[in-house]
């Protein structure tokens, strides 16, 4: 089983129930994965149920062979215009995991969240050692 980090690595604490719970730096607590994040968007944020919806579909459809020149913050634009509170809570996993930014192609962001909010954010001890040099 993953070692869930604590509090004083990056945010990451071991609730009672031993998911993996993260505080984003705005403050909002999160278990990565897709319910908590539709729970988040609609209640927190505001955003339509439908919307979000669209998102994630949208996300899970998206193919690398489809040659979709737009980039991360278009598609956020497209989805989220103007929310840039939503911008961030989208971005923070992702430029945490591999280091993404809002100029990447939407299908890096899309392959990586959805593999993310298919299972959650799971951190191990063992998965960064083993990609420390030996």
């Amino acid at each position: 089983m993953p070692e869930i980090l604590d509090e004083g690595d990056r945010g990451l604490d071991r609730p009672a129930e031993g998911n993996p719970v993260r505080q984003s730096a705005d403050g909002l607590w999160t278990t990565f994965d897709r319910a908590d994040f539709t729970r988040i968007f609609i209640e927190k944020f505001g955003v339509p149920a439908a919307t979000v919806e669209r998102f994630f579909t949208d996300l899970r459809a998206m193919n690398y062979y489809d040659h979709n020149p737009e980039t991360t913050g278009q598609m956020f634009e497209r989805y989220f215009p103007g929310r840039d509170d939503v911008q961030r809570l989208l971005m923070e996993p992702i430029a945490y995991a591999n280091g993404s930014t809002l100029e990447d192609p939407a299908i890096s962001f899309g392959i990586v969240f959805s593999n993310f909010m298919g299972a959650g954010v799971y951190t191990s001890r063992a998965a960064r050692m083993s990609s420390s040099p030996r």
